[in-house]
Parts: structure tokens; sequence; C-alpha cells
């Protein structure tokens, strides 16, 4: 089968075998977000060259999304891998048929896309799994049925203040090589009793300004404290497992353990399995 992760800013693509290991692999920058709503089929087909034409195609991510090639409905939770594969939403596209994984809703408001078949890959059954990321997703899960989710805006926010307010206008472009105390202190920052987000944020230019917060710290230290209040509004207990890029995953979990929460890593690469599971359920496999 062909596993398709279609994202706001990669697309990837894999042929997997019959019993779900990759074969091959292949990417590229065409994100949705790079598309505006238009050339899917040109992105995609030069990724399927040479790959079985009738194999199934499953795909997940945005391009179910309104700015995709087609929306799939949420599913609303609680929802396993069977609602999953019975909610699935065929399409054509580059000449070939496919079929697209659904996103989850939950009450309050909130959405995910593509996080769902990731978790599934990683073969998390019970607890909690953290998903680093512009929009980090703090999912709950029973016994294989993902219960419900927060999501945090805190990648995109900590992007934001860093090039477009006049807190990040002090900020060195990168990290320095010794981040991790400075971002530490942000952790600490935000795990303050009483701690207020925004007040803490220009406090972050004042101290640049006074003197208190050398420039170069200025930037790990405001990531130290975003990430530190989304875990406090998180309050997780247990295990927490983390899945998502190595450098992001590192920074989350020593935040976690500022706040002795226990913490493990799935997998990397979880789409290729969290799609072959997902299609086998749903018959896709023959």
């Amino acid at each position: 089968m062909i596993g398709i992760d279609w994202g706001t800013s990669r697309l990837r693509a894999y042929l997997l075998d019959g019993v779900g290991a990759v074969r091959e692999r292949r990417g590229s920058d065409a994100g949705i977000a790079s598309l505006g709503g238009a050339g899917f089929d040109a992105a995609l087909a030069p990724l399927l060259a040479g790959w079985p034409e009738h194999a199934p195609m499953l795909m997940c991510g945005m391009i179910g999304s309104r700015q995709g090639v087609l929306e799939a409905p949420y599913l609303a939770c609680p929802a396993d891998p069977a609602a999953l594969a019975r909610a699935l939403v065929p399409v054509t596209i580059a000449g070939r048929r496919a079929h697209i994984v659904p996103g989850l809703s939950c009450d309050p408001p909130d959405v995910m896309r593509g996080e769902e078949t990731l978790i599934l890959g990683a073969g998390i059954t019970d607890g909690l799994a953290c998903l680093p990321g512009s929009h980090s997703k703090w999912v709950r899960l029973r016994q294989g049925i993902i219960t419900g989710f927060h999501t945090y805006l805190t990648g995109e926010l900590f992007a934001a203040i860093v090039h477009h307010t006049i807190v990040g206008r002090l900020m060195d472009s990168d990290d320095p090589a010794d981040w991790s105390g400075f971002f530490d202190q942000g952790v600490d920052a935000a795990r303050a009793p009483g701690a207020a987000l925004t007040a803490q944020l220009f406090m972050v230019r004042a101290a640049g300004l006074l003197g208190r917060l050398p420039v170069r710290g200025m930037r790990p230290f405001a990531s130290g404290l975003l990430i530190g209040h989304e875990i406090s509004g998180e309050a997780p207990a247990g295990t927490v497992t983390l899945i998502g890029e190595d450098g992001l995953m590192a920074r989350y979990a020593r935040a976690l353990d500022s706040f002795r929460v226990a913490h493990e890593t799935a997998g990397a690469e979880p789409a290729p399995a969290g799609l072959f599971t997902l299609a086998r359920a749903a018959g896709l496999l023959g």
C-alpha cells in the first residue's frame, strides 16, 4: 500500500509492504500551506512515480482540511481505530483512488488532523500523549480509545513573539550553545504561583533592557516560559509519551523533568504504522 502524510509544511509518501514495513520513502516541501488550495495532483504525482498504480492509498493530515483537496468531516471523540476506519473519505488524486483519514473533534471545541494517525502508529493505548509543534496536542487515551485532547498554540505563539513583537526585537536570531540554563529559568518562572503569561512575556523584554537577562538568553527563556505554561495548564499525571521532532521533544522532556513528570519517547516516524493499521482495519488491503 501507499501511505501519505500531508501536513502544513511537508508532504511525505511511503511505499509499504504486506506487513507494513516501509520499502521506500519520498518527500517534498509541498505542504498544504505552500499550495494555496490548488496543485495537489502536480505536487503528489512525482512522489508516486514508479509505485504500483493499483496499490491502496491512504492519506492523513491537512490534506483532509478545508485547505486541502477535500474536507473530511471531523469524527467526534471518543474514537477508536475502528471508528476512524469506518469514517475514511474516498477521493481521487493524481489519477489514483485514495482515502483520507478524518480528523477528530472534542468538547470544549478542539480539533486535530494527522495526530490521531501518529498516536495509532506509536502504539499508545492508555495514558497521555504529547505531540509538540506549532499547535501542541495533549491527547488522552483509554484502552485504545482517544477520549479527548487539548491544543496549545505554543509553537506558533513563540514564532509570532520572536518575529513580530517588540519583545522579539531584542532577541538573538538563534539560541546560544548554552541555551538550557536560560530555558530552565523560563520554565521555573512559569511554575511560580500566580504566574501570568502575558505579563511574563513582557518581562522578558524588560529583563533584557535592564541587564538582568542577557540578550542571548531571551529567546530560550521565552521558549521555556511558554512550554512551562503549557505543562502547567495541562497538569499531567502519570507517564507522558512524547511524539514528534527530536529537538522539540528534548525541550519538552527537560521541562517535564522540572515538573517531575515521568515521560517516554515514542519510536521515530509513526505515521506509516498508523496508516497501515487503519488501512487494514478498513479492509483496504484485501
